[in-house]
């Protein structure tokens, strides 16, 4: 209950910063928020994550950076005179048991392949991807 209590008011806390603190704007976030806290209940698994106080330290600039890196790129192939881009599909053979690790593994795909693979390996300690 505790748990499904937090996510509501982190929830809410979103919607107050999106909103601008328009409390008028409670019309449609009140009935977001509730869903979006019942959803998250929903697919809550169980499944604890373990975090890594160093291995955080080491990925977030590293995101950060690779962030900003890949958004530079794509800006300046897609607007420079010739369209330097060839869309794609990946497969990714992921050998991940928790569920927690294998969304945050996706969420972070877009990164250099190689060393956010190493970055989330210290991240998520215990646990091994296969690239």
């Amino acid at each position: 209950m505790g748990g499904a209590l937090l996510s509501a008011a982190a929830l809410a806390a979103i919607w107050l910063v999106i909103a601008e603190g328009n409390l008028a704007s409670w019309v449609i976030g009140g009935p977001a928020v509730v869903a979006a806290a019942w959803v998250a209940g929903r697919l809550r698994t169980g499944a604890g994550i373990r975090l890594s106080l160093s291995g955080l330290i080491v990925f977030i600039p590293f995101f950060l950076w690779e962030s900003l890196r890949g958004g530079v790129d794509v800006a300046l192939r897609s607007l420079g005179p010739r369209l330097r881009v060839n869309p794609g599909f990946t497969r990714y053979y992921i050998r991940l048991a928790n569920p927690n690790a294998r969304v945050f593994m996706v969420s972070c795909r877009n990164v250099d392949d190689a060393f956010a693979l190493a970055a989330f390996t210290a991240l998520v300690s215990g646990l091994e991807v296969d690239p």
